[in-house]
Parts: structure tokens; sequence; C-alpha cells
């Protein structure tokens, strides 16, 4: 059995042996399929490098430019003197600000503290003619007529509606000053009122009060309608007679002692009013009225010094009060759009000389020096975008105020702080008043909580959290 199968597998190989090709064979049809197997690459390798390499799509560095700035920079090309002003994109205007495009592909904003554009027929923004006077409307006609022929102390007419929505708001101010007695010693922050004789000799007590300066609070379209000074204390004491006289000459109320008193006018007539600061006494009996003095202050006729105090003519008895807190000055005015929510946001303002200020619903950009070389400073601080602080600014000092929008930036016509969201950490401490406080119920007089926030530049939390 083993042999047979030895037989049989021997005969295999032999007949493997025979019909096998022979070596030389073997050798030239490997030859054969290499060039075969060649001419089938070089097509392919010759049909590559035919392909222009033009067509081949480099793939790009960064997005390829938009078609605003594509535009701008061939117009660069054929006119270069032109390259170096700014394009505006009318398309991106909104009711204060413009946008422009520079030939290099950089953006800047433009955002005035006023309406630059109105809304045309097309529903787009175009320019305001700030030379056109609109006619008066039948009602602002009336009420100017019914001011001119009210009696002094009439409360006067304000609605002077000049198209758009007229709101009515208030800021309740705090004041900077001392009480000065017949010898000119001080009582630093304190309220001594007096003027009476006796033995022969007459002792006196004057307040040199000074507040916030009202052209840096208030849009100057602005129409004030009340200015009070009040007295937020009680004594039982008798009624006595207060006048209030502006004082024309710079002085710092921070300066203690105040070797020279500054100047002061009555007005024609004079401002009086008799005070009963007994517990429970109306606001009519512990406040005088300053409107005529804060609207000269307002338009720029006369400077906005201060006020003082004090009873005009003497008593045989001893009268007024001494030792009060100095008294707030409660402003009311209206403007010309919508504020928005004080719990987006607001102002706040500092002039170092008076108590801060914290404004409600509106953003207001100060930086100058003041009549005592006092460094005067404003900021926004909003929740969100300062789209919703409503006017956006104050045109405070007839200045445009600009600021980039690309590239963080200090350069702008008035320096200020760059209008941007602070951190949830300072945001939360700003508690801003109401807009307008009801006077019957008290909520325009109000503590000043401007005192007890956190400054951006203290906040431990960095900027830009809010957007």
């Amino acid at each position: 059995m083993k042999r047979s199968v030895r037989k049989d597998c021997t005969t295999g190989r032999n007949l493997m042996m025979k019909y096998a090709p022979p070596l030389k064979l073997k050798k030239g049809l490997s030859v054969f399929l290499s060039i075969l197997l060649l001419g089938t690459i070089l097509p392919a390798s010759s049909m590559a490098a035919s392909i222009p390499s033009r067509s081949l799509r480099p793939i790009p560095y960064s997005p390829p430019p938009c078609e605003s700035i594509r535009t701008a920079q061939k117009e660069a090309e054929a006119n270069p003197e032109e390259a170096k002003k700014p394009k505006e994109l009318v398309n991106k205007r909104t009711k204060n600000s413009k946008k422009y495009i520079y030939s290099s592909g950089i953006y800047s904003s433009k955002t005035y503290p006023r309406a630059i554009h109105k809304k045309n027929d097309k529903g787009g923004w175009e320019d305001i003619d700030e030379n056109i006077t609109k006619p008066l409307s039948f009602l602002t006609k009336f009420a100017t007529w019914a001011n001119e022929q009210a009696q002094p102390g009439t409360p006067p007419l304000y609605p002077q509606a000049q198209g758009g929505t007229i709101t009515p708001l208030s800021l309740c101010l705090y004041a900077g000053g001392s009480s000065f007695d017949q010898n000119g010693t001080q009582s630093y922050e304190q309220m001594s009122l007096s003027n009476y004789t006796m033995g022969g000799q007459t002792f006196t007590n004057d307040t040199y009060l000074r507040y916030p300066n009202l052209r840096d609070l208030i849009p100057e379209d602005a129409t004030l309608t009340s200015v009070q000074i009040i007295v937020t204390q009680d004594m039982a004491t008798n009624p006595f007679l207060v006048e209030a006289k502006a004082i024309t000459q710079s002085w710092n109320p921070t300066t203690n002692p105040l070797a020279i008193l500054p100047t002061t006018v009555s007005q024609v007539p004079p401002i009086t009013n008799t005070w009963d600061l007994s517990p429970g006494s109306p606001r009519a009996d512990r406040s005088i009225d300053i409107t005529a003095i804060a609207t000269d202050w307002f338009s720029g006729i006369q400077s906005d010094y201060g006020i003082c105090l004090s009873i005009p003519t003497p008593d045989i008895n001893p009268n007024g009060i001494t030792g009060f807190n100095l008294p707030v000055l409660v402003v009311k005015y209206d403007i010309q759009g919508i504020p928005s929510d004080p719990s987006h946001g607001g102002s706040y303002y500092m002039d170092n000389i008076t108590p801060p200020v914290l404004i409600p619903g509106r953003s207001v950009f100060v930086d100058r020096i003041g009549d005592v070389d006092n460094p005067i400073h404003s900021f926004s601080i909003t929740a969100y975008s300062m789209d919703q602080l409503i006017p956006f600014g104050e045109d405070t000092l007839s200045v445009n105020l600009t600021y980039e929008d690309v590239f963080p930036t200090t350069q702008s016509n008035v320096p200020f702080q760059t209008p941007r969201p602070i951190s949830n950490n300072c945001f939360l401490t700003y508690s801003f008043p109401v807009l307008n406080g009801d006077p019957v119920s008290g909520t325009d007089i109000y503590p000043n909580k401007a005192l007890s926030v956190v400054l951006p530049d203290n906040d431990t939390t960095p900027p830009g959290v809010l957007r």
C-alpha cells in the first residue's frame, strides 16, 4: 500500500515536470507582463502633468474679504487721496450712530450723544438738518401764552411737545456745603439758619450749598419743570422766613475751614418761603422753589456755583434751626424719548466736591475739570447692550462722543470710559432709583445709593461678563 502511494506521488511529480514550460519561457513572460503594467501607468502620469496648475484651488489662510471691503479697496486703488477718508455705510446707520469703512478693511463706528438721523419715507435713516426750525404746535403756543400770563409763584404749564414722546423724570441730588455764623465759624456739612438780635448783638447763621452741575446730568434739550430745595429733617420749632440767593463766585464746599465766603446775589423779586419743620408738616412748608435760578444755570446764563440760604430779616427772639442735615435738591424735568427700565442700568456721576449720583435709565458721559480744578467723571452701567439706555448719552459739552468698535482705543473727542458692559459682581451693587418718583408718597426723595456701590476699578470680577 505504501509503495503504491509513493509510486503515484512520484508519477505525479514526473508528470508536472514533463509538462512545465522551460525556464527561458518563464523569464520572457515576466518581462512581457512588466512592460504591459508600465504602459498602463505612463498615460495617467502624462495626463496629470497636462492639467493647468491655475485650476488647483489653494486652501485660504483666512476667509475672503466681504464685498464692502473689496469695493473700498478698489476705490482706494483708483483714487489714493480719497482712500484716506472713511466711507460711510449708509445701510448701517442707527438713530444715534454712523458706521464707516476704511480701505484697509477696518470698520469704525461713531456714536453720538443725541439723535442724528430720522426715518425717511422709505423706512431708512437720513441726516437731521439741525438748522430747520419746526413750527410750534397750537398746544405749545397756548402753553407759552399761559406761562407768560401766569402770576409769579403760579405753577407754569410745561407741555412743550416738539415731536416724539415727552417723558417726565426726576433726580434727587445731595449737597456739599457748610454753615457760617456771624464770626465766620464754620459748621462743616451742617445746615444752621438764624438771624436774631439779643443784648444789642446780632446772631446769624447762613448755609452755603453746592449740588452736582445740572448741565452735566440733564440733556440740553430737556425742560426743567420744578427745582426745589427740600428739608428732610423734623424739629419742633416756630415758623421762620427763608431766602434763597444764588452764589456767584467759585468755591469748594469740601474746604474746611473756608477762609473767604463766596459772593451771593438776591433774585428780583427775592425767592422766599416760610418754613415750618415740625413733624408731619407738608412739603410746601419745608421747601423753597429755585426753578428760576436753576433755569439760568441750565441755560448757561449764570454759572452754577450753588445756593445760599439765609433768614433775611432779624427777629427779637432766637429763631431758625441748628445742626440739620444739608437739604436735598429735587429736580423735575421732561425729556424727549423713553428711558430704559432702571433695572437695565444707568449712569454713575462724581465731581469730587459733592456726593456722587446714580442716574437711572440713562447714559451720561462727562469727563472734564471743574471750576476748582476738581475732576468730573461719569460712566454708564448696563446689564445688556448700550441700546437699552435711551437716550444714548447727553451732549453736555456740544461735542461728539466717538469710539472704535473693532479695536480698543482711548482716542475720542472727549476722553471717557469706553461704553462697555461691566461684570455681574459690579453691576449687582448698583441699585438705581426710580425714574420719576411720586412726590405724594415721597418716593422722589431717596437715600443716596451711589455712596454704597462698588466702582468698576475696585471690582474683583474682570469686566466683560455681561453683553
